[in-house]
């Protein structure tokens, strides 16, 4: 493993917040709605599940706005970040090329210019459990629960973003994957999902400790385990890929 001196170390913190900072500034800046942008989709899409579902699903779970809610923001975040994750290398090859960048600088700054968007998200939650009566205390618990999602999104994004390079249908293959985990995650239904599903789909643990957090649930020791292995999984094979194929994939940008 080669270390980084402390010099190093601040130019790439300085690299990732100048990267994330100003991709997510740039995306929608010649727009009308600006960061508003960020908000659309996951907002659109509880009011048209809410008024499907609440007199239904409502009627089964507390707190159904909240549920959905949080649920759908969650889910955005990650898949969002996930679903650029092929395309991360292609398109900053100038700065891979030209300026040398490190790929794990950009799978960073991908995740957290993302992370900024989910802020926002975070504060419209806010307003949604104030209006249903759940003490804002959630929030502060969910922040644990991000970072370890941080963790495994990070590590996430550079193994798929090297995937990405190496072979060209991982974009493919990730669209629908992401399509099976939002049909086979309890985001606007129950959770009644089979043991074996919950074990195959590495968005379920985040999603059941977050929404535990948020109602001030206690955390399933089972969950917590699965979402710990499932980040240190991710971590030490993205360690396996920058060792193996690191220098290769940026030869096929």
């Amino acid at each position: 493993m080669v270390w980084m001196d402390k010099t190093q170390l601040r130019l790439g913190m300085r690299q990732v917040g100048a990267l994330s900072f100003s991709s997510f500034l740039l995306r929608n800046e010649q727009s009308v709605l600006g960061i508003l942008w960020y908000l659309l989709d996951p907002t659109v899409l509880f009011l048209i599940i809410f008024s499907i579902f609440s007199a239904r699903e409502g009627a089964h779970i507390a707190h159904y706005a909240v549920y959905l809610f949080s649920g759908l923001i969650v889910y955005n975040f990650f898949s969002t970040v996930i679903a650029e994750a092929p395309g991360l290398m292609r398109g900053y090859r100038h700065l891979l090329i030209g300026m040398h960048l490190p790929i794990p600088i950009l799978s960073i700054s991908l995740v957290l210019r993302q992370l900024y968007a989910h802020i926002f998200e975070i504060a419209l939650l806010a307003v949604v459990m104030f209006i249903s009566d759940i003490s804002l205390f959630g929030i502060i618990r969910y922040l644990p629960i991000l970072v370890l999602l941080l963790c495994f999104l990070t590590a996430g994004v550079y193994i798929l973003s090297v995937a990405g390079a190496l072979i060209a249908d991982t974009a493919n293959v990730i669209r629908f994957a992401l399509q099976m985990i939002f049909i086979g995650t309890p985001i606007f239904y129950a959770d009644i999902i089979p043991h074996f599903v919950a074990l195959l789909n590495p968005f379920y643990p985040f999603l059941i400790l977050s929404r535990a957090a948020l109602f001030n649930e206690s955390f399933s020791s089972a969950t917590l385990f699965h979402a710990g292995v499932l980040t240190l999984v991710s971590i030490l094979f993205a360690g396996v890929c920058y060792s193996l194929w690191n220098s290769r994939a940026i030869e096929y940008v």
